[in-house]
């Protein structure tokens, strides 16, 4: 774990990323310090993803502010930018569509010194690509294989040995894990613990699992909703988490023990009803149909002529908010659902 008194490599304060009406990420503060292992967890949806494309400079960034050494990443000069990119790598959630199936491994891990330029002459790109196969703990001898005779661990560690190539000094790590089997995650979990420690690359890591982060973590980062909810040196978030969210993520993460796994279930299960049970004090808001958001003319004046026929012919519905922000209303055809959806959410 790295010093308190470590640098600050990259400085996310009040960030705010938009999709049209949707604000995805909501006012999200965080620091990653060299060396460190940030990592940042949610369920799907939570906008975790769309900090790390804004990390990445691959998201708008609607309000807020991202500095990578003190400098703004919005407002780099094109050379600036191409530093940037050298510093700052990847590793996507996909190992088999992050890696071009016509490239062989070799020409993978070369590529970013073909478009960044190395500090070393071309004769020497294939003993280093050895090098990086090595860090990953794969043989010399896969150079010159190509993707699709990899399994998806694999493939992974190949990404990351990608990541490595430029001597990057923070990897945004989005989802590196989901797509593999428990096993493999913890290799690659392992691998990249072994990472950091010998070359002191900072991991800004993005996962649903909290389970999963427990002795890898040097601070967690709960989002639910665009927002953060929790954060804190992994120990206390794990020993005493504060917030009802970050109690059913615990509860919620998968266990290879039949018996954990039980308990987990039981105990998820009662915080369900617990939350369902603060979530219900939450009013909702049913709009009127002058109160319709504009989506396009052609759909809003749709919308706003079954309105009034809806409303008459509903007039008995009640709904329950599970959740303040949104309500999920189920239904067939015919039966007006998609009309109560528009009037009910806002």
């Amino acid at each position: 774990m790295p010093s308190v008194v470590s640098e600050v490599i990259l400085d996310v304060e009040g960030l705010c990323v938009d999709y049209g009406r949707l604000r995805a990420v909501d006012l999200v503060n965080l620091q990653v310090r060299k060396g460190e292992i940030v990592c940042v967890v949610g369920e799907s949806g939570s906008g975790k993803s769309t900090l790390a494309g804004a990390a990445l400079r691959l998201r708008r960034i609607a309000e807020g502010s991202i500095r990578f050494h003190g400098q703004d990443i919005t407002k780099l000069k094109a050379r600036q930018l191409n530093e940037y990119r050298k510093a700052v790598q990847a590793v996507f959630q996909d190992p088999f569509g992050s890696l071009n199936p016509r490239l062989s491994i070799f020409d993978i891990l070369s590529e970013p010194w073909v478009i960044q330029g190395s500090d070393f002459p071309k004769s020497e790109w294939r003993v280093r690509a050895v090098d990086l196969l090595k860090q990953v703990e794969l043989p010399p001898s896969d150079l010159d294989r190509y993707p699709t005779e990899f399994s998806g661990g694999q493939r992974q560690r190949i990404a990351i040995a990608r990541a490595l190539a430029l001597r990057s000094e923070l990897i945004v790590c989005d989802e590196a894990v989901s797509a593999l089997d428990m096993s493999v995650q913890r290799q690659i979990v392992d691998l990249l613990r072994a990472l950091r420690a010998r070359t002191g690359v900072a991991l800004l890591f993005i996962t649903h699992d909290l389970g999963l982060v427990r002795d890898f973590a040097d601070r967690v980062i709960v989002m639910k909703d665009g927002k953060v909810v929790e954060a804190g040196p992994t120990a206390q978030v794990f020993d005493a988490p504060q917030h009802l969210y970050t109690r059913m993520l615990m509860a919620a993460s998968p266990a290879q023990d039949p018996d954990i796994q039980r308990q987990r279930r039981a105990a998820f299960h009662e915080l369900s009803i617990n939350g369902e049970k603060e979530a219900a004090r939450a009013p909702v808001r049913i709009r009127s149909p002058g109160d319709i958001p504009p989506l396009s003319p052609r759909a809003q004046a749709s919308l706003q002529a079954w309105a009034p026929l809806f409303l008459s012919a509903t007039r008995r519905v009640g709904v329950t908010s599970e959740l303040p922000r949104a309500v999920r209303i189920l239904g067939g055809a015919g039966e007006f659902v998609s009309v109560l959806h528009r009037l009910v959410n806002p």
